[in-house]
This record gives C-alpha cells, sequence and structure tokens, in this order.
C-alpha cells in the first residue's frame, strides 16, 4: 500500500517550529525483519501442502504440493488474512514475486537436452502441435466467450505445458491479476484431476474392444503431451504400468522444456499486437519484454545438461525449488479473494473444458497416427 505525505510549508507564526516535524510521520525504513511475517505465512502454508501431497490419499490421486498449498492459501486468504495483511503484504508480495523466478530458474535442474533425444523428433514435434494447437485454441475461443484476454493466456498456458508451474510462468510476462492466475490454475486442477482417471479408463477400454493400435509406449507419450502437472502425469502413467509413466515422464520433460521458448513468444506476440494496456504487457518503451527467468530456465537445464553438477547438488536444488514454488502458490492463494473468482463467471471453466476435449482426443488422434 502505498502512502502519500504531505508536508506543509506555511509561514503561519502560530504554529511553534517543531509542529510540521512533529505532524509528519517519519517514513518507516524498509527493512528485511518487514518481510518475516510474510514469508513464514506463506512457508507454512507451503510446508502444510508440501506435507498433506506426501500422504498415500493425496499421492495417488495426483494432488501436488502446488496445488494444495495455493487451496490452503485461499482458505487462509478468504479468511484470515485479512485482518493480517498489514503485517504480511510485503512478505506475502515477495514470495509471489521474486521467489517465483528464482523457482522457475530452478525448475531446470529437472531437465536435461537428452530428454529431447529419448522421446525423439516424433515426441518433440507432438509436443510442440499439442502446446502450440492448445494455446492458440485458448485464445480463439477465449474472445469468442468474451473472456479477458489474461484470462484466455493463463488458462490456455496452464493447459498447453504444465499446469499451474506454467501459469505461475505466464503471469508475469502477461501481467495477469491474481484472480486470474487462481481461475487458472483451478482449472488446472480440475481437468487434471479428470484426465488422471479417464486416461487409464480410456487405455483400458480400447484394449478390452481393440479400437485403436495403441500399445503402451504410445499411450505414455500420449498422457506426457496431453496432462496439465507433471504429478498427474505420474499417476496417470503410472496407472498403466512402469513402462507407460517412464515414457510419459519424459515426453512431459520435453513439453516443460518448451516453456522459456514460449514465454518469449509470447511476449513478442503481446508487444507486436499492440494491446499492452488489454493484456497489460505494459512497455513504455514499446519493445519485448524479455521474461528473463525464462532464458535463466534454459541456462539451467543446459548446465544440468553437462553433468558438471553434483548429484547431492542437483537433488537439494529440486528441493529448494519445490518449496519456493509451493510458497509462491500459498502467496497467490493469500492474495486471492473468492469474490474474483466468482466474479470470473463459468466462461474459464467452459473454456478450460473445450480445451480438455481438445487434448484428449485431439492429442490421441496424434499420438495414434504419428509412429514412435
Amino acid at each position: 500500500m502505498q502512502h502519500s505525505l504531505s508536508s506543509s510549508s506555511s509561514p503561519s507564526s502560530t504554529l511553534p517550529a517543531a509542529a510540521p516535524a512533529a505532524a509528519t510521520p517519519a517514513p518507516r525504513a524498509s527493512s528485511p525483519l518487514r518481510l518475516l511475517p510474510g514469508l513464514l505465512l506463506a512457508g507454512a502454508l507451503a510446508a502444510l501442502g508440501t506435507w498433506l501431497a506426501q500422504l498415500p490419499v493425496m499421492a495417488s490421486h495426483g494432488f501436488s504440493a502446488l496445488t494444495l498449498s495455493i487451496v490452503l492459501g485461499l482458505l487462509v486468504g478468504n479468511t484470515l488474512y485479512p485482518a493480517l495483511a498489514p503485517r504480511c503484504a510485503d512478505g506475502v508480495g515477495l514470495a509471489k514475486g521474486r521467489l517465483l523466478r528464482a523457482g522457475i530458474v530452478l525448475y531446470g535442474l529437472r531437465l536435461t537436452f537428452q530428454d529431447i533425444g529419448q522421446v525423439g523428433v516424433a515426441g518433440v514435434l507432438i509436443d510442440a502441435a499439442m502446446l502450440t494447437s492448445t494455446f492458440l485454441l485458448a485464445q480463439w475461443l477465449g474472445a469468442r466467450l468474451g473472456l479477458d484476454q489474461r484470462t484466455s493466456i493463463l488458462v490456455g498456458a496452464g493447459s498447453s505445458i504444465c499446469g499451474a508451474a506454467a501459469v505461475l510462468a505466464t503471469e508475469p510476462v502477461a501481467q495477469g491479476r491474481p484472480s486470474d492466475a487462481a481461475v487458472a490454475v483451478a482449472t488446472v486442477v480440475v481437468f487434471g484431476t479428470l484426465g488422471m482417471f479417464l486416461y487409464p479408463a480410456l487405455f483400458h477400454w480400447n484394449a478390452a474392444h481393440g479400437w485403436l493400435a495403441l500399445d503402451v509406449q504410445q499411450y505414455g507419450r500420449y498422457v506426457g503431451s496431453t496432462v496439465h502437472e507433471v504429478a498427474q502425469v505420474v499417476a496417470a502413467g503410472a496407472a498403466v504400468g512402469p513402462q507407460a509413466a517412464d515414457v510419459a515422464v519424459i515426453a512431459k520433460m520435453v513439453r516443460v522444456m518448451m516453456l522459456a521458448p514460449f514465454l518469449l513468444v509470447l511476449s513478442l506476440w503481446l508487444t507486436r499486437r499492440g494491446r499492452g494496456s488489454a493484456a497489460g504487457n505494459a512497455n513504455p518503451r514499446g519493445g519485448i519484454t524479455i521474461p528473463w527467468f525464462a532464458v535463466l530456465f534454459i541456462a539451467m537445464a543446459g548446465v544440468n545438461s553437462l553433468g558438471v553438477l553434483p548429484e547431492p547438488a542437483v537433488h537439494a536444488g529440486i528441493h529448494l525449488d519445490n518449496a519456493l514454488l509451493a510458497i509462491a502458490m500459498a502467496g497467490l492463494g493469500l492474495t486471492t479473494h473468492v469474490g474474483a473468482i466468482r466474479a470470473a463467471g463459468v466462461r474459464p471453466l467452459l473454456l478450460a473444458s473445450v480445451l480438455f476435449v481438445w487434448l484428449v482426443l485431439g492429442g490421441l488422434a496424434l499420438n495414434v497416427l504419428v509412429p514412435l
């Protein structure tokens, strides 16, 4: 919150000389201690979300620490947080800002360029085709549904790339509001969870009736190229078997690797369309907004690909990354009011449902038609 301080220079002699100084409160110095309450609150919610995600019932249903952290943040944000906001706002703002960008950079430690070789050219092309088609469909349909462009961008990013992490990474580029991001994450939770049960059921139904020539490897590639969250990919793949899970995770990691070039192209696209004010991608100089954290994300994946980092350091970095992203999600939930989500109406869910149908049916057709 910004405070405007006004100082009077009235020459009135009826006021004592010390009065202006006494009447004007000294500006509160910025201190790291002011960040502590908000960081502790977001950190506590993230820790609880991480613990809940490790429970068998949560893990078996693919609920990740990210999704649980934002749910907890929403619960506290719409009950206790308004009273705590004056003390916690600075730390919560840091959590969903700088800590988020640091988490996206460290996300590169999960990837190597060697992953691309494991899925082959066909896998890369399928991932790219599904990402591009899903996102463009989101923009086309979102405009016809009358959705704000920021909402369409975030829902499209969550559906086409890697769920909640993609929403978080895209929000700074599209300058989305917390309510936009929360709505997009909600669609990831709803349809990603539905996909975890639907995909294995489709595989077994197909195996029983012989409708399509879909083997375990193709199924894994299908899951990795279309399901929203990494945790949901693991659950949907493991429901068929370990081989399907391995292929699914590799295909998903290649799709995640496309996040950085996607953000760069998105920034260029928003600038060229001249929609800075409508999309929130304001740049006073009219140039491209470079998401540097996306560039560093690729650089981190490149360093990880060289194999120069000790294995304990990589594992520690991934654990730190999990914590940073969970804290960012908790911060996002804390600053999102349920009223803003209700105001978005059913249109974001309608958009996400159409995207989900495309991912299921279009992705199935593409994975069956393109050989391994």
